[in-house]
């Protein structure tokens, strides 16, 4: 019960603290959000592709799912790339841009996987470098060996 109240009680210094920030920055709605949709196929599940708030947008796990034919590519490098493509996409329709990304985080179920991540990774960041986490993880949906995701905010 001490625990909840602790959680309760910095909940609703959080919330406080950051409408009273918007409120001195001039925004009548501080934490209005908008789901991001990429393509008309809907999400299976109860998750968002990504969501922007202001200049801010948080792009779901991405994993390499390729939104037009529903196919997972089968080596790692492939299914690498289509993670980004998909962060990418998720962006783009948010109205932001690879460019505008300042976190990223890997999963990756197998970390021998590290150094052909980053070549590929390098090849999507090449200034401006994102701050990054990668983990190793022993699964991840849908059986696949890399799952990505992203905050962004616009320059």
């Amino acid at each position: 019960m001490k625990i909840l109240t602790t959680l309760l009680v910095a909940s609703v210094f959080i919330v406080g603290f950051g409408t009273a920030m918007a409120k001195a920055k001039g925004h009548q709605k501080p934490f209005e959000s908008r789901v991001i949709q990429v393509g008309e196929k809907p999400v299976t599940g109860p998750i968002a592709p990504g969501v922007k708030v202001g200049d801010h947008i948080w792009v779901s796990g991405q994993v390499p799912l390729n939104m037009v034919t529903g196919k997972i590519p089968t080596t790692f490098e492939e299914q690498a790339k289509q993670a980004l493509e998909n962060v990418k996409a998720v962006l783009e329709a948010g109205g932001s841009s690879m460019e505008d990304v300042v976190k990223v985080t890997i999963l990756l179920t197998n970390l021998d996987n590290y150094e052909a991540m980053n070549k590929i990774y390098a090849t999507y960041f090449t200034k401006n470098f994102p701050a990054r986490i990668c983990y190793e993880v022993p699964r991840l949906p849908l059986g696949v060996l890399v799952e990505i995701d992203a905050m962004a905010v616009k320059r």
